[in-house]
This record gives C-alpha cells, sequence and structure tokens, in this order.
C-alpha cells in the first residue's frame, strides 16, 4: 500500500493532468491553440517507458478509455451523418443543423471530461494499491489525455466546424471521417502505444 503521502502526490498529478488536458480541449473549442502536454514532474517523467509493459489493470484501465472513445465516436457518426443528410435532402434548415452540432460538440467535451474523471478515480485507486506503478501510471495518463486531446477530439471539432461551414461539400465524406479516420486513428494508436 502507498504512503498517504504517496497517495495524495499521485491524486494530485492525475488532477492536474486531467485539468490541463480538459482546459486545454476547451481552449481549441474556443479557438486558441492547444497547449503541450502536461509537464511531469522530473521525478515521474520517464522517456524510457515501454507502454506494452503496462501492468494488466492499468492496462485494463486504459484499454475501457479506447473503448468508450470509439463508442462517441460511433454515436458522432450515426448522429451527424443523419442530420447532414436530413439537411442535404432539404429537411433540416442550416440554423438547426448548426444547433445539432453545437450539441455534438457539447456532448463530447462532457464526454471527454467524464473520461476523464473516471481514468483518474481508477487510476489513483491503482495508485494507491500499487504505488510502484505511480510512474508509469502518470506516464501513461499524460499521454494518452493528449492523444485523445489533441488527435481525436481536436480533429473532430475541426471536421465539424468544417462540416457547419459547407455541409453538402462534406456530407458524403462523414462516415469516412469517423469510421476510418478517428476511428482507425484510434485503434492504430492503442495497437502501436500498448501493442
Amino acid at each position: 500500500m502507498a504512503s498517504d503521502m504517496q497517495n495524495k502526490e499521485l491524486a494530485s498529478l492525475l488532477d492536474a493532468i486531467a485539468e490541463h488536458t480538459m482546459t486545454q480541449l476547451k481552449d481549441i473549442r474556443a479557438g486558441k491553440d492547444g497547449a503541450a502536454a502536461y509537464p511531469l514532474p522530473a521525478h515521474i517523467l520517464d522517456h524510457q517507458i515501454r507502454f506494452s509493459e503496462i501492468p494488466p489493470g492499468v492496462g485494463d484501465v486504459f484499454e475501457g478509455a479506447k473503448t468508450a472513445t470509439l463508442a462517441q465516436l460511433s454515436k458522432n457518426s450515426d448522429t451527424v451523418g443523419t442530420a447532414v443528410q436530413r439537411y442535404v435532402d432539404g429537411q433540416m434548415s442550416q440554423k438547426d443543423f448548426n444547433k445539432l452540432i453545437d450539441k455534438v460538440e457539447d456532448d463530447n467535451a462532457d464526454q471527454f471530461n467524464q473520461l476523464m474523471s473516471t481514468l483518474k478515480g481508477q487510476l489513483t485507486s491503482l495508485g494507491s494499491e500499487h504505488p510502484n506503478w505511480m510512474q508509469i501510471i502518470a506516464n501513461t495518463f499524460t499521454t494518452v489525455a493528449q492523444f485523445l486531446s489533441d488527435d481525436v477530439w481536436a480533429k473532430d471539432l475541426e471536421f465539424l466546424q468544417s462540416l457547419v461551414e459547407s455541409p453538402a461539400e462534406w456530407a458524403n465524406k462523414v462516415e469516412a471521417f469517423f469510421q476510418q479516420v478517428l476511428s482507425g486513428t484510434v485503434t492504430d494508436w492503442w495497437r502501436q502505444t500498448f501493442g
């Protein structure tokens, strides 16, 4: 078991990583540039970690994050695909289409924030049980959070904004974007990162 000091340090660190990444995604939505990954303290940062060798319990937590992300992308594909088709067919106004896309963006942000909170809680618990995992937990959480923010949700947001600007032009690309580009990116990255 970890000491109270180790537990507090890990909980504080994971809180900071989650908050940094959630704020970063909020800034991206507001049109600001994203920030770099959360700067881990020197005694935690490890450039030599092999993610394929993380303990099974930690790997299971992150596998759950992948599953939740893919489910959200699938939901986006269905919702946005149906809406853009309705727009193109003249069954939805530009105003209603824009509202729906805003709702999808809000839902994505809420789901991302919930995922960060869930991960933080699960990882804090694992770190408490296995204090020698603290370094790999913090490094892996930072890496996963940054990937999801920058390479998944920022790209999703960019695509949705392009779609609002020109729905008819992008209408036939919705399914390919969500299924091949983003879902493929998530699946490939997870396989390359975690083995």
